[in-house]
């Protein structure tokens, strides 16, 4: 998937063969084109969002403990600290080259062939993402001052946007949050605020909106589910899982204990 620092495979299969057909593995249509990105065809956004992807696995098996002040979620019982390095080693190394590789470019856009089924729309929120997950794997304050300056270049404050593969501002939220919770020192290290209270009004908004029925494009449906109109026709348990997720994930930082179960009733419903 990553043999070298500026190559990423983003997918395995011709578009117009994969998606008519239905049936077995062993009888899938050949040929079975491999896509990648590169310094000649670049993809900012998925090298990226496999940053943050590889940074938070990273995490997960480092067998350190995410302290925040109000909960606390154990090592992984999994923890491989030869795997967690090298994680962190292709995260580091996919965020510098969407960094710097110029001009910075969808992936959809450099293989058209992905675009038929998961069309990007910038790459904003997937560096900012990137950066703040790299943050808190290593503790480095540079990749926080990052994630910082991206989200204030890209104005993913307020977002009421679902949660998917294209949409990473409201996991950022709750990112911000757990960060400032967890990992104070890296911001005050950055010469910044650690703005905790500011990381849960952020989230908040988010999830307050979703909660109280009134976020952007979303209703909810008589059987009492999350909808996004424009994403949930296609993938309807996605977004839906997606909020959940971040309601329960985030319910321990509320601001209050109001708020708290708010999220989790809403979250488990």
């Amino acid at each position: 998937m990553h043999p070298s620092d500026d190559v990423l495979f983003v997918q395995i299969g011709a578009n117009n063969l994969d998606e008519i057909y239905w049936g077995g593995d062993k009888g899938i249509p050949e040929p079975r084109v491999s896509y990648p990105v590169n310094a000649s065809a670049p993809g900012t956004d998925a090298w990226a969002s496999t940053a943050a992807a590889f940074a938070m696995g990273s995490l997960a098996y480092s067998g350190t403990q995410w302290n925040t002040s109000s909960t606390a979620y154990a090592p992984a019982s999994l923890a491989n600290t030869k795997y967690s390095q090298q994680l962190l080693k292709h995260a580091e190394t996919l965020y510098k080259v969407a960094n710097t590789t110029t001009p910075q470019t969808k992936f959809s856009d450099s293989v058209p062939d992905v675009a038929a089924a998961y069309a990007s729309s910038g790459w904003g929120d997937e560096l900012a993402v990137a950066a703040l997950a790299l943050a808190a794997a290593t503790n480095n304050s540079a990749y926080y001052a990052d994630a910082v300056a991206w989200y204030t270049q890209y104005g993913l404050s307020g977002k009421q946007q679902v949660w998917n593969w294209d949409s990473r501002s409201p996991a950022l939220y709750v990112l911000f949050a757990e960060v400032a919770a967890a990992r104070p020192g890296i911001a005050a290290a950055a010469g910044m605020q650690v703005n905790m209270t500011g990381w849960q009004a952020e989230a908040e908004r988010y999830l307050d909106a979703i909660v109280n029925e009134k976020a952007k494009n979303m209703v909810m449906t008589k059987g009492g589910m999350v909808y996004f109109d424009g994403d949930s026709d296609e993938a309807s348990l996605q977004p839906a899982l997606g909020v959940a997720t971040l309601l329960l994930r985030y319910a321990p930082l509320a601001s209050s204990n109001d708020k708290r179960d708010s999220y989790v009733v809403s979250g488990v419903s």
